[in-house]
């Protein structure tokens, strides 16, 4: 009678606890491990689908701030408008992004790094659950890194286009014309506000100075010798809403005419995208006729400097006029 043995088909271990860490190990890995506090890892659908809030209110302010903040208005407040919305953005994410565990930070960084390097590659997750769900963790932040990035990007790509579709609606109803004694009502209103003068080479203008201005501008005659000078109504709509000046005068040692160029616009319609407007057409006139075009500007006017590049102009140096620093812009 043959003789019955038990068998056990695993090979015999080589030492008495390697078999014992090969399965928990292999059990490790096949399980859904979840960190002390309870919670999962976010799948990919879940992260997009929370972060989206945060993408429309990058998609809808940053085209939000270009309809509505002034183009005129100073560099600080773009800069803390934008600020705000960074910030209203983080704090929109923070409370819409999808539950996570907390990051275990005695997880070293090289271990949860190559964990996550490693993973698409070799599709092996670690079985230690903490360095699993740190590695977890850095890839749900990029992933909702980039679905934020893309939605910053296009807020910012359609509020460039706003700014466009801003200055082209400005451009179907501009005009230009040469001035004329009956704008000198229209003229008062604006040349006469200190508001406005205060970025002017003048004081506010008396109803006799606007009228002598008119005239100068009429006759083409500049008060310095040598010099001339032409008067332009800006018109919105066929209303006067400012006036621009073309004045010729010889450049150094008189080699060459130089074309200066100002303008000054009623406050209501400061930050629509008029002044630039107005500046490209005077530079196109002088460009015509061949001539170099120079504007000049406050140094404390950064409306007004940023109108000047947007048109074209770059700066060339700075000088002291009657006490104030002034930057001279010149149409290369």
């Amino acid at each position: 009678m043959p003789t019955l043995v038990n068998h056990d088909p695993r090979p015999p271990p080589t030492s008495g606890g390697n078999v014992a860490n090969v399965d928990e190990d292999a059990g490790a890995v096949g399980r859904d491990i979840r960190p002390a506090d309870g919670l999962s890892i976010p799948t990919v659908g879940q992260l997009i689908r929370r972060a989206l809030p945060a993408s429309a209110v990058a998609v809808i302010s940053f085209p939000a701030l270009a309809w509505f903040l002034p183009d005129a208005a100073p560099e600080l407040l773009w800069f803390l408008a934008t600020l705000a919305v960074f910030g209203l953005l983080m704090l929109v994410h923070h409370f819409a992004q999808a539950p996570r565990p907390r990051f275990n930070k005695k997880v070293s960084k090289v271990r949860w790094q190559g964990a996550l390097s490693s993973a698409p590659k070799f599709r092996i997750v670690p079985s230690d659950p903490d360095v699993r769900a740190a590695a977890g963790l850095a890839a749900c932040a990029i992933i909702e890194g980039l679905v934020v990035m893309v939605a910053v990007l296009l807020g910012m790509l359609l509020g460039k286009g706003s700014e466009n579709q801003e200055g082209h609606q400005s451009k179907l109803h501009f005009g230009l014309r040469t001035a004329a004694a009956a704008d000198l009502n229209a003229m008062l209103v604006y040349r006469g506000d200190p508001h406005v003068t205060e970025h002017l080479g003048h004081a506010p203008l008396s109803r006799d100075e606007v009228q002598e201005r008119i005239q100068s501008r009429l006759s083409g005659q500049d008060p310095v010798p040598g010099w001339f000078v032409r008067g332009v109504a800006v018109l919105l709509e066929g209303r006067m809403i400012g006036d621009a000046t073309l004045r010729l005068q010889p450049g150094p040692k008189g080699q060459s005419w130089q074309l200066w160029i100002g303008y000054a616009l009623r406050p209501e319609v400061w930050g629509r995208g008029l002044a630039t407007e107005v500046v490209t057409e005077l530079v196109g006139i002088g460009e015509e006729l061949g001539l170099s075009v120079w504007a000049e500007t406050f140094a404390e006017n950064i409306a007004s400097r940023r109108v000047l590049e947007k048109a074209g102009l770059e700066l060339v140096e700075e000088v002291l006029a009657e006490g104030r620093l002034c930057r001279v812009f010149r149409k290369r």
